[in-house]
Formats: C-alpha cells, sequence, structure tokens
C-alpha cells in the first residue's frame, strides 16, 4: 500500500478504537509491563473503514519500540514508529530528497539521528526509513528514563496512544516482579 506522508498522516490522527481477539470492541484494554514485554493490539477506525495494528515491543536492543501499521486485506503499511533507544544509538536518514518529502523532514536528509526518534512513511522510499528527533517535534514523551535513571515505558505508551488517536480508555502499569 503506498501513502503520501499526509495521507498516513491522516490515518494516524484518525480516531481508533481498540479490539478484542474475537474482534469485538473492547471497553477498557488492560497492560501490565514487565521487562521484554511485547503485544499486538488490533485497532478500528471509529467508522469502522480501516483497521490498524499496533505493536509495543521492548527488548534489550531497543528500550522501546511502539509501532502503528494499517492492515489492508492481507498487507501491513507502516505508518508512524517511535523508537526510544539510547543516546549513542542512530539512525540514517536518506540523503536524497524527493518531492514527496514532507518539509519537516527535509531538514534531516542525509542527517544521522541519535537517541529517541519517530520515524515516518514518506511515498517513494522504504517503509519508515524517514526520522527525526522527538526533542524536535514537540512529542509527548522524550524520554522513557525515569529521574532516577530506571526505564519506565508506561508514560511512552500513553503517549503513543494518544498520539495516533486510540479513544478506547487504557490502564498500563509495570508489574514488579
Amino acid at each position: 500500500m503506498d501513502l503520501t506522508f499526509k495521507q498516513a498522516m491522516d490515518l494516524i490522527v484518525t480516531p481508533k478504537l481498540i479490539l478484542e481477539s474475537d474482534g469485538k470492541l473492547c471497553a477498557q484494554k488492560e497492560l501490565d509491563i514487565q521487562a521484554g514485554f511485547s503485544d499486538n493490539i488490533t485497532l478500528r477506525s471509529e467508522d469502522e473503514e480501516f483497521l490498524f495494528k499496533w505493536t509495543i515491543r521492548q527488548s534489550s536492543r531497543e528500550l522501546c519500540k511502539l509501532s502503528l501499521n494499517i492492515i489492508d486485506k492481507d498487507t501491513s503499511a507502516g505508518l508512524f514508529r517511535i523508537d526510544y533507544v539510547a543516546e549513542t544509538a542512530r539512525h540514517p536518514n536518506p540523503c536524497i530528497v524527493s518531492d514527496d518529502v514532507p518539509e519537516e523532514l527535509k531538514g534531516y536528509a542525509g542527517k544521522e539521528i541519535y537517541g529517541p526518534h519517530a520515524h515516518f512513511n514518506v511515498l517513494g522510499y522504504q517503509p519508515l526509513v524517514w526520522a527525526r528527533p522527538l526533542a524536535d517535534m514537540g512529542y509527548e514523551t522524550v524520554s522513557i528514563v525515569n529521574e532516577n535513571g530506571l526505564v519506565d515505558i508506561v508514560p511512552a505508551i500513553y503517549s503513543f496512544a494518544r498520539f495516533i488517536n486510540v479513544k478506547t480508555p487504557l490502564e498500563v502499569q509495570m508489574c514488579i516482579i
């Protein structure tokens, strides 16, 4: 599925509801987060036109990765992803700028993005290859390392849910083992 940046952004802000595994609407989603947490959550647009997959993944390599994909029949296309990575981790952006690259990403052409960043869909490029630092885009949760130096992904999950316009109430908590 080929989408322009604007089409992808419009789908990101489309109001979404969480579905249960049986396809029924979820009244409230509870997530109990623990080390190595991973989940795929199916979302549906309120108008029932689109299905989405929200992936939450925490691993030793990435502190936390939050992704939104649109599901079209048997395919899945990346719309938006946030990588909460170490400040020393880098992502290289493409050097060549086509007419499809939006103004807000052109300044990052050919640059390496360090630390937490967001990936965007741009027509004519590999999926989610363009990125910009979270700090440069006014994103709500720029870091998942709290004031005590501990990783806490709960605020990141809430921020992502608000950014992608999830309307189903969420209850997210860290499990203490």
